[in-house]
């Protein structure tokens, strides 16, 4: 029963990293909701991923798309003002208890916390394409008891057996 409580992850951003994260996600058994800020792409890539398991749904708007979400997932473009904005937002209408993850390969934790409300609350958690493994940031910023935390819904969001 490596499934008991339904997990909810929040994807900021359908384009290649969102479909990877939305993708994990829903193969685990989890329900995603997908934002993005062309209701075009959010509606493509629904349509491509439904059906893998999970609920998959799409939020007009980020507050929508992050107020029930235990774990979000920025795939937004690597620019540091739009992360900081995002981050701003994202910490006004999600839950305290919300791991807030960036997929940033190109600025460290340090620089996408700054401007945070919490700048705890923020992980650095990478998707190896070829593997589709996520990898937590081992920054000596990183709160080590979030870290803890993320892993273990990680390890939760191992995708489920294939059924025959």
């Amino acid at each position: 029963m490596r499934h008991e409580t339904q997990h909810t992850a929040s994807v900021l951003g359908c384009g290649a990293a969102g479909r990877l994260w939305a993708r994990r996600f829903l193969e685990s058994g989890w329900n995603v909701i997908l934002f993005d800020p062309d209701p075009d792409r959010s509606a493509a890539l629904r349509a491509e991923l439904s059906g893998l398991g999970g609920r998959l749904t799409t939020a007009p708007t980020i507050s929508g798309a992050v107020a029930q979400a235990s774990w979000i997932q920025d795939c937004v473009p690597d620019r540091l003002p739009l992360k900081r904005a995002l981050y701003q937002r994202v910490q006004g209408h999600c839950r305290p208890d919300a791991l807030v993850c960036s997929c940033s390969r190109c600025f460290k934790l340090e620089q996408i916390r700054r401007c945070a409300m919490r700048p705890r609350q923020i992980l650095r958690v990478t998707l190896c394409e070829e593997t589709m493994t996520p990898v937590v940031d081992e920054s000596p910023s990183a709160d080590p008891d979030l870290r803890a935390r993320a892993e273990a819904l990680l390890r939760r969001a191992e995708p489920l057996p294939a059924h025959a």
